[in-house]
């Protein structure tokens, strides 16, 4: 922390467009440690859908600003 008491974190598309499924899909949870994060699944996952989401976590206090580059790869499993 820098400038406030308060840290704010979101979930940004990786590129620039917009990607409404990743919004659908997770969210982030404050685990209520220094300096950890969750990642959340909101819905199951298909591999036959989609093998990989891409996104940027972002931290803000307001004044300063860091991301962190995150891929998530989704396995396939039997579904039979």
């Amino acid at each position: 922390l820098d400038f406030q008491d308060r840290l704010e974190y979101r979930i940004l598309a990786f590129n620039e467009s917009s990607d409404q499924d990743l919004f659908e899909t997770f969210s982030l949870v404050n685990l209520h440690t220094e300096n950890q994060l969750g990642l959340r699944l909101l819905k199951s996952l298909d591999r036959e859908k989609r093998t990989i989401y891409k996104m940027r976590i972002s931290a803000s206090d307001g004044e300063l600003t860091g991301q962190l580059l995150l891929d998530v790869h989704i396995l396939d499993s039997n579904d039979n």
